[in-house]
C-alpha cells in the first residue's frame, strides 16, 4: 500500500510539473503574440514619438502614461515641413509609376524627416511634417536642415522624380500650433493645425500660380516664410 502510494504521489507530481510546462510555454507563447502584434502596431506610430515612449518606459513609466503624454493636444511652438509633389495628376493613373515613383519618393522623404525626430503625416501626394523641440531655435533648424537634405537627395538621385513635368518642393514655416491627437481616445491621429500649418498651405498656393512659380520656384526649392528666416538668420 506504501509502494502504491508512493507511485501515486509521483504521478500526481509529474502531472503537477507537466501542467506547469504547459502553462509556462502557453505564456510564453502569448508573450511572443503580444510582442509581435506590438511590433506591427508600433509601426504605425510616428517613430520620433515612438522614440520618446520607449525612453519613458525604460525611466519607469507606463506605456499607458507615455502614450498619454505624448498624445495629448496641446499649444506648443513648432517648425513644419510640408512637401508636395506638383502635377502628380498627370501620371496618377500610372499604376507603375505610383509604385516604383510616388511611394520610393515618400519613403525618402518620410526617413530623412524621422532621422531628424520629426512626425510626419502623409495625404495624398503630399507630406506635411512637425518638429516639437525644448527649444524653438532647434525646431527650425531640424525642420530646415530635414528640407535641405531631402532637396539635396532629389538633386543627386532623380529616381524620385519620372519627368520634367512633375516637381517636388518644400516649405518650411513655424510658430504656435495645436499638437496631438485632436481626435478623441477613439481614433488615433497626430495632426498639427494653427497658423504655421495655414501659412504652408498658403504658400503651396502661391506654387499653383504660373507667373510666380516661373520666379521664384523651381523644382527641388526650398520656401521658407519671412518670419522663419529672419529667425534663421539670428541663430
Amino acid at each position: 500500500a506504501l509502494i502504491a502510494a508512493g507511485v501515486t504521489f509521483r504521478f500526481l507530481n509529474l502531472k503537477a510539473e507537466e501542467k506547469s510546462l504547459i502553462a509556462q510555454e502557453a505564456l510564453n507563447q502569448d508573450i511572443q503574440h503580444q510582442l509581435s502584434i506590438y511590433a506591427q502596431v508600433s509601426r504605425f506610430i510616428p517613430k520620433a514619438i515612438h522614440r520618446r515612449i520607449q525612453s519613458d518606459s525604460k525611466n519607469g513609466a507606463t506605456i499607458e502614461a507615455a502614450l498619454k503624454k505624448y498624445l495629448k493636444v496641446e499649444n506648443r511652438f513648432v517648425a513644419i515641413v510640408y512637401s508636395d509633389l506638383r502635377n502628380y495628376s498627370l501620371r496618377s493613373h500610372d499604376l507603375e509609376f505610383v509604385k516604383e515613383k510616388l511611394i520610393r519618393s515618400h519613403e525618402s522623404v518620410t526617413r530623412v524627416i524621422e532621422q531628424n525626430e520629426g512626425v510626419p503625416q502623409q495625404a495624398g501626394d503630399s507630406i506635411l511634417a512637425y518638429f516639437a523641440y525644448e527649444t524653438e531655435n532647434l525646431c527650425i533648424l531640424r525642420a530646415t536642415f530635414s528640407a535641405l537634405v531631402c532637396q539635396q537627395n532629389l538633386d543627386l538621385s532623380k529616381s524620385t522624380i519620372t519627368t520634367p513635368e512633375i516637381e517636388r518642393y518644400f516649405i518650411v514655416t513655424s510658430g504656435n500650433a495645436n499638437v496631438g491627437n485632436v481626435f478623441g481616445d477613439e481614433h488615433f491621429e497626430l495632426s498639427v493645425n494653427g497658423k504655421p500649418a495655414n501659412l504652408a498651405a498658403r504658400l503651396d498656393e502661391v506654387s499653383k500660380n504660373q507667373f510666380l512659380r516661373n520666379r521664384i520656384i523651381s523644382s527641388g526649392s526650398v520656401l521658407i516664410d519671412f518670419t522663419t528666416k529672419k529667425r534663421l538668420a539670428s541663430i
